[in-house]
């Protein structure tokens, strides 16, 4: 007999920022044997209009950022252009951080995290 995998993903925040980037955050839960939710900050150049099909294709996101929300309420993270070359994500508190991304299209990606729970 084997497992079920049930997961959702949730597009929860979509920003566009006036310098044609455009940043996303979902919310992802999966039930297994034990419930699994992550948080996940994706980056990409945003298509201009009028752009050709081959533009929107291409278009691919990048993983910037991904965490374990933990229990309780789930918090969306924010997201700064503190300057054309840096991105600063800021979240109060995460229970776990799977994966960091510190530089994306030639622009430095720093973290502004309060607490986390479970560090590696």
């Amino acid at each position: 007999m084997g497992h079920r995998i049930a997961c959702y993903t949730d597009k929860r925040l979509e920003i566009v920022d006036p310098s044609g980037l455009r940043f996303e955050v979902e919310y992802e839960n999966c039930d297994t044997i034990a419930k699994d939710e992550a948080i996940s900050v994706y980056a990409s150049k945003s298509t201009p209009k009028g752009a050709g099909m081959f533009s929107r294709w291409r278009k691919q996101r990048t993983l910037l950022f991904r965490y374990d929300p933990g229990s309780g309420d789930i918090r969306m993270p924010s997201i700064t252009r503190t300057s054309t070359s840096t991105i600063l994500i800021s979240i109060p508190e995460v229970s776990s951080i799977f994966y960091r991304n510190r530089e994306w299209a030639n622009v430095s990606v720093n973290y502004a995290i309060g607490k986390v729970d479970y560090p590696h």
